[in-house]
Order: structure tokens, then C-alpha cells, then sequence
């Protein structure tokens, strides 16, 4: 058999000045869950005769007849600017055949919540999620481009971006794509229309922020960051490689071998008097334009030379990534 929630199909939905709420929002869920359950427009349940999730009320804020399967669910209603006006965790659906018990509630902190992100090893995008790929999105008439993220339910997400992210981070951009700044709240932007940035996490990895509510650890203090620093929020640094300084190298002394000492006994005419004496074995010869032999044993030492030795390298980046698995960033409606 098949059943209705009380008091919800048929029904006219008004605000808190008695004005009816037209296209208001009605999600049908599991009891106590945020797993979306179907309805119907006839009582046998007919394949092909659901309706829309969530339902839409008409222009006068009247929620049209719908059946569910026996069963207890979770009602919940918003307005078309997500603004909730009730969420009932458990409703029984009247006319069913018999009675039951409805399934214990699923702990608020098991369920995803608004700004919730995820990764999945998938390039496709999620119904209830959009991916964190720098892409806009925003209220309908924004002009936002990601699938998915132009629509009244996504004010709830707009204003948790907007209130974490400042508009360095995640711009927002008026309908025909051109930034802009700020308006007062995220709101007046949504309503606007503006567009906004999503976060960017292409190629990245997230990071725990350097303080997270407490002192700075000083972690990420040697990081170079391209845009905010260790303690901002959506902040990004690091690098894919480097190339090494010389201040890089490892501090360690090299030996020279393979070459004979610089230094030992010489001999010296004993009443040469130049400063550019010349040096040879005793008992030689002088050279061009002098006469005798060299006759005076003397030491010497070079001193102050210097030896080059071939670096044996191209200065190629070092890589910094380690072994990684690719897939997809997203973050909760």
C-alpha cells in the first residue's frame, strides 16, 4: 500500500506575513537521513509517474498530492532561496498497511554537511556536490559554469564560501563574468546575482592551517606561499620542484689527490737580488741571461691557490612530490 505525509500534499505554504511561498521546496528523505526518497502523483506508485526532487509548489505556494511507499521519512521545506522553513526527522506516511518503528536517527556528525569536502577517484561530477575546480556558481541568473551550480538551493554553500574565503581567494563576478567587489552579506551577493569563485584544489593537497585555533606551530613558516600566508584560509604555497642553490649543498669538505705538493727544497744563486728570482733543482742552469748555476738551497710554499673542481651537474629541478593517486575534490551543497 501507499501512504502521504500529514498535512503536506495539497497544502499552501505561507511566510511569516501570510504570503504565499510559490516554488517553495519540499525534500523528501529517509527517515532521519539524507538519503532522498521518491514520490508519486498516483497511489500505485506507477513507474513514470514521480515527481521532481524535491517537489515544487505552483504559484501559490500549494504543494501538489504525492504518495509514498509505507514507511516512516524525513520532511523538509524550504524556500526558493533555501532559507528552511521546517525539517521533520520522522513522519509516517498514512494509509500504510500496518505500523513499524522508525529507524534510529543517524548521529547530525555522521551526516555531510554544508561545506563538507570529499575526494573521490572519479572525473564526474556528484548530485548534492560540486567539485573544488575554481569554477563559479551561484544563484540562477549568475552566469555560474560549474554542472550543477546555478540554483536557488546553493545559498547554503554560497554563504559558506563567501564567509571563509575572502574575494582574493574566491572573487565573485557579476552575471556577465566580469569581477566585482563585495556587496555587504553573501546574500545581497547571492541575490544579486552574483557568481562565485569555488575553491581551488586542482593539483593540490590540503593542509591543516599553521595555528587551527591555537599558537602557530611554525611548520609552514619556511614555506613560500603565492597567495596568503600559513594562517590564512584557502592559502596556497609550495612547489611542484626547485632547483637547489649552492647554500643547498651539503655541508662537507672535498680532498684533492692525485697531484703532487706544491712546495719543497730549490735552488737560488746566492747574490741574486731580483724579486723574480727563478727557481730550478740545485746545480742547474740559469735561465736566459744569467750565467752560473744555482748553488743556495731554499723552501718554498705555494699559498693561495685556487683549485676549481667541475660541478658534475645541470642544475635540473629536484622533484618534490611524492608517489600520488589522482581523482576529483568536492565540496557539500
Amino acid at each position: 500500500m501507499s501512504g502521504t505525509l500529514f498535512g503536506l500534499g495539497l497544502s499552501q505554504q505561507v511566510d511569516l506575513n501570510g504570503r504565499p511561498m510559490q516554488g517553495c521546496l519540499l525534500y523528501i528523505y529517509q527517515a532521519n537521513s539524507n538519503t532522498p526518497q521518491t514520490a508519486f502523483k498516483d497511489v500505485a506508485l506507477t513507474v513514470g509517474q514521480e515527481h521532481p526532487w524535491p517537489i515544487v509548489a505552483d504559484a501559490n505556494g500549494r504543494i501538489p498530492a504525492f504518495w509514498l511507499a509505507d514507511g516512516f521519512y524525513r520532511a523538509r521545506l524550504t524556500d526558493t532561496f533555501g532559507v528552511v522553513q521546517f525539517d521533520i526527522a520522522a513522519m509516517v506516511a498514512l494509509g500504510q498497511s500496518g505500523t513499524g518503528t522508525p529507524p534510529a536517527p543517524t548521529p547530525t556528525e555522521l551526516l555531510a554537511q554544508t561545506g563538507d569536502v570529499k575526494w573521490r577517484p572519479t572525473s564526474a561530477t556528484l548530485s548534492g556536490w560540486l567539485r573544488l575546480n575554481a569554477n563559479k556558481f551561484g544563484n540562477t541568473g549568475s552566469g555560474g559554469n560549474e554542472p550543477g551550480g546555478v540554483g536557488t538551493t546553493l545559498r547554503s554553500l554560497y554563504n559558506f564560501v563567501w564567509n571563509n574565503f575572502d574575494n582574493t581567494m574566491c572573487p565573485v563576478f557579476l552575471p556577465g563574468g566580469a569581477p566585482t567587489a563585495r556587496l555587504g552579506t553573501a546574500d545581497l551577493d547571492f541575490d544579486a546575482p552574483h557568481s562565485i569563485q569555488l575553491p581551488d584544489l586542482r593539483g593540490r593537497s590540503p593542509f591543516g592551517l599553521d595555528d587551527m585555533g591555537n599558537v602557530a606551530a611554525g611548520v609552514l613558516t619556511p614555506v613560500v606561499f603565492s597567495q596568503g600566508g600559513p594562517t590564512t584560509i584557502g592559502g596556497k604555497g609550495g612547489s611542484v620542484n626547485r632547483v637547489l642553490t649552492q647554500a643547498m649543498l651539503p655541508n662537507c669538505s672535498f680532498t684533492r689527490t692525485g697531484a703532487t705538493a706544491l712546495s719543497g727544497l730549490v735552488g737560488k744563486h746566492s747574490d741574486l737580488s731580483s724579486n723574480t728570482a727563478q727557481f730550478a733543482a740545485p746545480g742547474t742552469g740559469f735561465a736566459v741571461g744569467y750565467s752560473g748555476v744555482f748553488n743556495q738551497n731554499v723552501q718554498f710554499t705555494y699559498s693561495g691557490v685556487t683549485v676549481t673542481v667541475d660541478s658534475g651537474g645541470s642544475g635540473s629541478p629536484v622533484e618534490h612530490i611524492s608517489p600520488l593517486l589522482l581523482g576529483t575534490w568536492f565540496i557539500k551543497i
